[in-house]
């Protein structure tokens, strides 16, 4: 969208080209598409409001060495494992497995919900064992996910920079940049 309202329209495969060619307009100038990059550019410098002071490539290896870490436990002081920060994620994907019993007692439907890591319970298998009892862990197992387990499944880093988790999280710790970045800081 350009100044002014107008839309620019740059087709980029063949099928895209013969969409515009049935649709009436004005062909664009330079001026416009001059217009159009400054609204990228524009676009660019607000979005990055936070920004990695390190090659995103360095974020497994400096979890991995950060296990331990204070952090964890000090943020974690200020979470509600609301779970806020997972369910607006777009590569959040974990899920519970419910069992819903008829009145009949003989038949039922089980199926999966979406769920959060950071809620209290989440980590609870048979037995009523739950190996991920206190806040701290459940947040740093949040961060490992995005940057290192899934890095190491898939060789991809799984936060994707949205900033859908710092506008939900209500106490302010969910910004993954900053956590990197003081990761780094004190290492």
């Amino acid at each position: 969208l350009l100044p002014g309202g107008e839309t620019l329209v740059e087709a980029r495969t063949a099928k895209g080209e013969a969409l515009i060619t049935k649709v009436s307009g004005k062909t664009a100038t330079s001026a416009d598409l001059m217009a159009r990059e400054a609204v990228w550019q524009q676009n660019r410098a607000d979005l990055r409001k936070h920004e990695l002071k390190m090659d995103p490539a360095e974020i497994p290896a400096l979890l991995e060495r950060s296990y331990d870490h204070p952090l964890w436990a000090e943020k974690a002081l200020l979470c509600h494992s609301c779970g806020s920060c997972n369910m607006v994620c777009p590569t959040c994907y974990c899920f519970n497995v419910q069992d819903e019993l008829n009145w009949d007692m003989q038949t039922g439907q089980r199926s999966r919900c979406w769920d959060s890591c950071m809620t209290t319970g989440f980590a609870k298998v048979a037995g009523d064992h739950d190996f991920r009892p206190m806040a701290a862990a459940r947040y740093r197992h949040r961060y490992f996910r995005k940057g290192k387990y899934c890095y190491d499944s898939i060789g991809e880093i799984t936060c994707t920079g949205c900033g859908r988790c710092i506008s939900s999280c209500t106490t302010q710790i969910a910004n993954p940049v900053e956590i990197f970045n003081r990761l780094q800081e004190q290492a």
